[in-house]
């Protein structure tokens, strides 16, 4: 082959046209982010030697006793990465309203994804995963509390402050 690296080149370049069409064509759905920070795509309110983040958190019922442990998300999810909890604790354990997604494409049309229906079987076979997962951690497995929290961290040694709780749900998983 007389030129090799036309061949490669022209290969490279169309395998990658498809992600470049899609987030030129609708910037949301691009599927390939470029960076991920610690707010993703929001701000951190920073004074001083503090800083205020927004996070959901889940907490498990300490067995026999009326108190709450913090879970933590990676373990309690996994095999489920932890990225995918917020936006999972959102939509889909009522921290905010079930709406369709819509996104805007160049040129003006607009792609609409509807909510996905659960069914009642569904919706046993979460509780009984979860129910499971609770018992794993040494909770009980009867109850599970989500919530969206501001947490306050020092800068300088990244020491909890205080933590306002905004949107506070429990589940009862019988």
């Amino acid at each position: 082959m007389k030129y090799p690296n036309l061949l490669y080149t022209t290969v490279l370049s169309a395998f990658l046209l498809v992600p470049f069409a899609i987030g030129y064509l609708a910037p949301t759905l691009e599927p390939y982010p470029a960076v991920l920070l610690p707010s993703w795509a929001g701000r951190i309110k920073t004074t001083e030697d503090q800083i205020d983040f927004n996070r959901t958190a889940i907490y498990g019922r300490v067995a026999g006793r009326d108190a709450w442990t913090r879970l933590s998300p990676s373990q309690f999810l996994n095999p489920v990465p932890r990225e995918f909890f917020p936006p999972l604790a959102q939509r889909y354990f009522g921290l905010s309203p079930i709406e369709p997604i819509t996104h805007t494409i160049k040129g003006g049309a607009v792609i609409r994804i509807d909510a996905h229906k659960v069914s009642e079987e569904e919706i046993r076979n979460a509780k009984q995963w979860l129910r499971a997962r609770l018992n794993g951690s040494g909770c009980d497995d009867s109850v599970l509390r989500i919530t969206q929290e501001v947490a306050t961290l020092r800068r300088s040694d990244g020491a909890e402050i205080a933590v306002r709780y905004q949107n506070d749900k429990v589940f009862d998983l019988r």
